[in-house]
């Protein structure tokens, strides 16, 4: 599980499948965990055993559940982190995903401090990521034990422009694909020189 040479400070889970198809932006609705969701994380939960840290999860229905179960299965409490919910798109919500989501795209990358319709600006959701994820990492460094996250697609696209400052893209399509998958595990570790790096499983 863990890439030779790499030390993980950090797992972020994505959430179980929901009932609401994946051809519909989710954004903050209240839609729950199916029983596949479920299944998936307990699935994560298993390859996760023996970290020893809470389970830390935004408080949205979804994530909220996936938490549940995951803490169930690594035996560990279960927190709740405002900042790591999902961006709030508004009007966007419960809408077709192939119409709104190109726009989500625009929005985050060119214009990231304007706030789609009744929604809040991207850039406001990005900080609380940023916040949430100085938070996972300031708590592997008291304990020496990686927490495990479980957040939207959000905050898990954002890792690595988050982590490489700028450096990465803030949206790559060859990594929205990788973290796409429900129950999908990102590790963030560093290497023996210090330096930050994703892996997934």
């Amino acid at each position: 599980m863990r890439p030779a040479g790499v030390t993980p400070a950090v797992y972020l889970v994505h959430h179980g499948a929901v009932t609401m198809p994946d051809a519909v932006e989710t954004g903050r609705s209240r839609v729950p965990l199916t029983a596949e969701g479920e299944a998936q994380m307990d699935k994560a939960g298993r390859k996760l055993r023996g970290l020893g840290a809470p389970v830390v999860s935004a408080p949205t229905v979804r994530t909220r559940q996936s938490g549940d179960v995951l803490s169930r299965t690594l035996g560990v409490p279960h927190e709740n982190d405002p900042n790591l919910s999902t961006w709030d798109v508004g009007e966007w919500t419960g809408q077709p995903a192939a119409h709104v989501r190109p726009l989500m795209q625009i929005f985050s990358v060119h214009a990231p401090t304007v706030a789609p319709p009744g929604g809040e600006p991207y850039a406001d959701a990005y900080e609380r990521w940023r916040q949430a994820l100085a938070s996972l990492l300031q708590r592997y460094h008291a304990t020496g034990k990686p927490p495990v996250a479980v957040a939207s697609k959000g905050p898990l696209l954002a890792l690595p422009y988050m982590l490489s400052r700028g450096e990465e893209p803030l949206y790559s399509e060859d990594w929205r694909r990788t973290i796409k998958p429900h129950g999908r595990i990102v590790q963030v570790g560093y290497d023996r020189a210090g330096r930050y790096r994703l892996d997934t499983f």
